[in-house]
């Protein structure tokens, strides 16, 4: 990793700079738990070995011990058959479970700290030998117990360990690990390998230092802190220049003179000037439906036409007639010539214009660390929730469990999981067992144990909502573990491990649900716990279920369990369809993302009405009414709660999603959700709107009285002003479902009061350089709608 003196050089230098005497605050949700720049990138280092004689051994560990079992740490460390293969990646976390739980006592104090400039102290991180007896039998948790914080616990260590066997002299096996408090573990990946490069070669303590001071020395002085409906607009959009304003050294984009809304209304015009109407109503179609489906089977696929942002429906095309852009030229006018995406003359460039110090693409921060003397790039992604630990993908998860061995999944049926019978897609069962709190294990006999783990990473974002919308996931997550660590894993409700030893298949009492990643075939344990009985689900549920039969065909379970009998066009099932057609169709890991945060959003608003209509009331989300017409010219009510195409289709809806509600009803991420939700009301920046309820009305409503259309726009044009409450709107306004078009449609409405309301309220977006940006995506005739009001109402006040 460099010379000793050279880091030690870096370090002063970077402690004399004077950024990094002011630093500001990190967000704990994606760059660390502390609010400062006290927690440092990495908080520990460890070196394991696989020694003849000793088997797993814990070798050094730095800066100092951290008080765990040792040998725990070793065995998850060096994973099962990692002697069979030349590289390896193992991922699991610290403090959570007694034996892998850091001691703070043994942390060094300051005054009797013998560091030198690298952070490197000869005494305290020696050999583990030396550690004392509770680090080796992992009884740091015990000796914090009277400390003042002891009730609350403590945060999660994300490790990340590389195991690498060389033949060249007998089989040697190391491992080298990071542990940090950081979800984006995967950017510590090429230092790992520069890092176990050198111990091989040069097998001391020194090696462990210059890795934490590398890493720790990484400049982050000027990592945006994004708030929760930042990160969503951030990850749902393909621009590359969303939100480049929070980036330090960037020149905000856009004039600065009070007529900023009408100088961007005019400016949206020019946007797409090579767009034909005929394609332009097509891409409108498209757009509008919010179907992946329909994207899929009637977009054309055509380099010269289909732009990068193709993945979210959104599509440009290439000229054919010149009527319609000579008629913009002839009404519009000039363009300032500072709009982001445009040229002096006005005209779209086509390529994003970036200015001096601008990043080139802000969905990650870029910054670097120095290396054998040579700076290497990093990038930390900012899009990143505090369930999305490491690199994961949904897609290979969803391929591993659709293929045809996994479509019959075997075992009894349950009705928290088996929600469409015999026909259940063996990915919704998996999301299923998640969210009721089941045992799930996932098995990969002869697999790498990285490949393991990330599956299991993406199984704790599948039913997260990519970390969006519940939680709760991670914290019973074990990415790998091995037998080392049963009685740990048992103690665990409804954990969600990640194995490479077969032992576990043939015990189907240590878990509920067994994903084989070699075979991709899902199993439903024989000895899972029925369904407990519910008076509330048999308001939804009039059909029973015989007791669920055994291997040997003898019934077992509770007699009288809910049912619901298969059906091969059942939501769940199309829903699977079109996530499958889009993976063919090559459609990115975002969309797909997109696609299950959509889906988890809605089981939760399902699950909110459910709850209304067992229980009277709800506690996650708004209660569930239509719009009321006002009376003698009075205002109406809103309407708020899920939105059904029909009533007849809801009551489907309840009585097949009521099992699986009522299982996650029992589970703490149903209690998480709870607290999160009560706090999102007290804190919304537009309170006591649902506009997940206004927004789908808009959207998907068959008949709409046109005063309920007109009383949503104008109560979001009152209410969105403030920076914040743009933000809030857009992060409803995902490109996949359209953006603003469900909005723009009130540009043509018959009444002119809606019309001058959506006037007001794009307006209001135009302020904002989000929602300039997310202006641009409007086809030509609504940015022709929208340049018309406008100058007509400039005009009516230039009379008045």
């Amino acid at each position: 990793m460099g010379s000793s003196s050279e880091l030690r050089q870096q370090q002063h230098a970077h402690a004399k700079s004077p950024s990094s005497s002011s630093v500001p605050s990190l967000p704990a949700s994606i760059a660390g738990p502390s609010p400062d720049h006290a927690t440092p990138q990495v908080s520990f280092v460890f070196l394991a070995e696989f020694d003849i004689n000793e088997g797993s051994v814990l070798k050094h560990q730095f800066p100092y011990p951290a008080g765990l079992d040792e040998h725990l740490l070793a065995e998850h460390m060096l994973p099962d058959g990692a002697h069979d293969r030349g590289d390896d990646w193992t991922i699991f976390y610290l403090n959570q479970v007694p034996g892998l739980t850091v001691d703070p006592s043994l942390a060094p104090t300051a005054a009797h700290s013998s560091t030198d400039q690298n952070g490197f102290d000869p005494d305290a991180s020696t050999n583990t030998a030396r550690a004392s007896g509770a680090s080796r039998k992992g009884k740091g948790r015990e000796s914090d117990a009277s400390s003042d914080d002891e009730d609350a616990p403590p945060k999660l260590l994300y490790v990340m360990s590389l195991v690498r066997t060389q033949m060249d002299a007998g089989a040697l096996v190391k491992a080298l690990a990071v542990a940090t408090y950081n979800p984006y573990i995967q950017i510590y990946r090429p230092l790992l390998v520069f890092a176990l490069d050198d111990y091989f070669k040069e097998p001391s303590l020194a090696c462990l230092s210059r890795l934490y001071a590398t890493i720790n020395m990484m400049d982050v002085a000027g990592l945006p802190s994004l708030s929760l409906d930042e990160r969503i607009i951030l990850r749902t959009s393909e621009r590359k220049d969303m939100f480049d304003e929070k980036f330090p050294d960037v020149d905000p984009r856009g004039p600065s003179s009070p007529n900023l809304a009408t100088g961007a209304r005019n400016s949206q015009l020019e946007r797409d000037k090579d767009s034909s109407t005929a394609e332009v109503l097509e891409s409108n179609r498209s757009a509008s439906s919010g179907s992946l489906s329909s994207l899929v089977s009637n977009a054309k696929r055509d380099d010269d036409t289909v732009s990068s942002a193709e993945e979210f429906g959104q599509f440009r095309s290439r000229s054919r007639a010149n009527t319609f852009n000579s008629s913009i030229e002839e009404g519009g006018r000039p363009y300032p010539p500072s709009l982001p995406g445009h040229n002096d003359k006005g005209e779209r460039a086509s390529t994003p214009v970036f200015s001096a110090g601008r990043p080139k693409d802000t969905h990650l921060f870029e910054t670097s660390v120095f290396v054998h003397g040579k700076k290497m790039p990093m990038q930390i992604p900012l899009g990143t929730f505090p369930e999305e630990i490491g690199d994961y993908s949904l897609i290979k998860l969803i391929q591993t469990f659709s293929g045809p061995t996994a479509l019959a999944t075997t075992g009894p049926l349950h009705p928290h999981l088996h929600t469409n019978g015999h026909s259940t897609h063996p990915v919704i069962l998996l999301f299923n067992a998640l969210v009721t709190h089941k045992r799930v294990v996932f098995l990969g006999h002869g697999q790498a144990a990285g490949s393991v783990a990330g599956h299991v990473l993406a199984a704790c974002a599948l039913g997260s909502g990519c970390g969006s919308v519940l939680s709760g996931f991670t914290e019973r997550a074990f990415p790998y573990t091995n037998l080392a660590n049963l009685e740990n894993l048992e103690s665990v409700p409804g954990f969600i491990a990640g194995v490479c030893n077969p032992a576990f298949a043939d015990r189907p009492s240590w878990w509920d649900v067994l994903c084989n990643v070699e075979t991709g075939k899902i199993v439903v344990s024989k000895d899972i716990r029925p369904a407990s009985p519910s008076p509330t689900a048999r308001v939804f549920l009039p059909t029973t279920l015989p007791p669920f039969p055994n291997d040997e065909g003898a019934p077992t379970g509770a007699p009288g369990a809910t049912r619901i009998d298969a059906k091969a066009d059942s939501p769940d099932n199309v829903f699977m369809e079109e996530i499958s057609n889009s993976i063919q169709s090559h459609y990115g890991e975002a969309v797909i993302r997109a696609r299950f945060t959509d889906y988890v959003q809605r089981f939760v608003r399902l699950a909110a009405r459910y709850e209304e209509e067992a229980t009277g009331a709800t506690s996650i989300g708004y209660p569930c009414v239509s719009y009321r017409h006002g009376v003698l010219g009075a205002s109406g009510t809103l309407g708020s709660g899920i939105v059904f195409p029909d009533e007849s289709s809801g009551a489907k809806d309840l009585a097949v999603n009521a099992p699986r509600i009522e299982g996650w009803r029992a589970s703490p991420s149903y209690q998480h959700y709870q607290l999160a939700f009560q706090d999102r009301l007290a804190n919304s920046p537009l309170a006591g709107i649902d506009l997940p309820h206004q927004l789908s009305r808009l959207r998907q409503a068959r008949r709409m009285a046109p005063a309920e259309v007109e009383l949503i726009i104008r109560t979001l044009a009152q209410q969105v002003r403030t920076e914040e409450q743009v933000v809030a709107l857009l992060a409803h306004l995902p490109p996949h479902f359209g953006g603003l078009l469900p909005l723009a449609f009130g540009l043509f409405h018959p009444s002119e009061r809606a019309r001058n309301y959506t006037l007001d309220l794009l307006d209001a977006i135009c302020l904002h350089p989000t929602g300039r940006k997310f202006l641009s995506t409007l086809n030509a005739f609504h940015k022709v709608a929208y340049q018309r009001l406008g100058a007509e109402r400039a005009a009516r006040n230039a009379r008045h």
